[in-house]
């Protein structure tokens, strides 16, 4: 007797705790961001990198492309030496697009 279930039990129970996996990321995602703020404040861009490096890896695992992208481009503007206005200004398009897909998984 297969103690799984059927396929369409093991496919929903599949899809179950990808969607948990998807809400804790978009959680951690979040508390991320507040990091990033306080580290745009510092004016701590090592630390904004950091952050952003990581956003980047976790979000695209997910299928998060968008978060991912803008999360490269802060971490290459940060690389490049951009201003610190060019810096917020990435953050800022990253922190939306957080908070956009949050908004979507509600």
């Amino acid at each position: 007797m297969d103690t799984l279930g059927s396929a369409s039990d093991r496919e929903a129970l599949l899809r179950q705790r990808i969607m948990e996996l998807s809400r804790r990321f978009l959680q951690r995602a979040a508390d991320d961001r507040q990091e990033m703020e306080a580290a745009l404040l510092r004016e701590d861009f090592g630390e904004v990198a950091a952050l952003a490096h990581r956003l980047a890896g976790t979000s695209g695992s997910f299928g998060f492309e968008n978060i991912s992208s803008q999360a490269m481009r802060v971490e290459q503007a940060i690389s490049a030496g951009a201003g610190s206005e060019n810096i917020n200004r990435a953050c800022g398009e990253l922190f939306s697009l957080i908070e956009d897909a949050s908004a979507a998984k509600s």
